[in-house]
């Protein structure tokens, strides 16, 4: 059975408000052993909006970046749990206000490949965002949320968050993150 895939926008903010957008972070964890996992979503998001280009490390070590499209796409170099560290730098370095930011992060709590993009939401037990918002001290951000949900119909429980997250992406879950990458495109460029 074809999993579903859709956008959906949260009602009290539109997509078009995205416009004004500058930085774009995809959260993930360091290191080749995490490169294709859930967790990674947001670097694997990275690769597919800048089509592989080379990155810059910034002075801070904490992050790497690239101006592609009138954009700053930002790739933190630490830890998932540490990303505000990379965020605040980003913020301070490139001058700019939380608002003018789009984190994109893998959500356990949404389907495989849905994505919703939403502004000024609490963390939800997403230890990155958690991060983010202690460090930027706000939640008013924009977020690309893209759905991992470990719970389908074909398993009878969950498995663990830790384990999950780090798993292998599939190729049939790839193509569908693939399909939300391209929606993101679409929401920064339109």
């Amino acid at each position: 059975m074809e999993e579903k895939h859709n956008a959906s926008i949260n009602e009290k903010t539109s997509i078009e408000n995205t416009k004004n957008v500058v930085l774009v972070v995809g959260l993930g964890n360091p290191g080749n052993e995490y490169a294709n996992t859930y967790h990674n979503a947001g670097s694997l998001a990275l690769q597919f909006l800048t089509d592989n280009a080379d990155f810059t490390t910034a002075s801070t070590k904490s992050f790497e970046f690239l101006k592609l499209h009138g954009k700053i796409f930002v790739k933190p170099l630490v830890f998932m749990n540490e990303s505000g560290i990379a965020v605040r730098d980003a913020l301070a370095y490139f001058n700019l206000k939380p608002e003018q930011m789009l984190i994109i992060h893998d959500d356990a709590d949404i389907p495989v490949g849905e994505l919703k993009i939403q502004f000024g939401r609490g963390a939800a037990g997403h230890h990155g965002i958690e991060s983010i918002i202690s460090l930027a001290g706000t939640k008013d951000f924009w977020r690309a949320r893209l759905g991992i949900e470990r719970k389908t119909m074909f398993m009878k429980r969950r498995i663990r968050a830790e384990r999950y997250v780090l798993k292998p992406l599939s190729k049939e879950h790839r193509a569908l993150f693939e399909k939300a990458f391209a929606d993101i495109q679409n929401a920064l460029t339109d």
